[in-house]
């Protein structure tokens, strides 16, 4: 069994290390923007990804807008259920003590 796995281990780091040794092959990684082209039709002009950039940054702020109103609701019905607890229970006590008076 322990053969099994430091045979596995070992695997496992030669494939981890295998391109870092001398003569190894390079690999490099190409960091250019890409843009994908529906060759049926004719590239959009930059002015219109202009565009839709500014859509898009609209529906985002709407949306941090809308998760910001809620947060703001959720935080007032939290403060006025806390209430309600509170004049429960002391209206509970007040039940009791004059429960106990009687």
């Amino acid at each position: 069994m322990g053969v099994l796995v430091a045979g596995a281990a070992a695997v496992a780091l030669f494939a981890l290390f295998g391109t870092a040794w001398p003569g190894a092959a390079e690999t490099t990684v190409a960091s250019a923007p890409v843009q994908l082209v529906d060759q049926a039709t004719a590239p959009t002009p930059r002015v219109q990804l202009v565009d839709d950039d500014d859509q898009a940054q609209q529906a985002e702020n709407n949306a941090i807008q809308s998760m910001i109103q809620s947060e703001q609701q959720a935080e007032q019905q939290n403060e006025q259920a806390q209430q309600q607890f509170t004049q429960d229970e002391l209206q509970a006590q007040q039940t009791e003590q004059q429960a106990n008076q009687s």
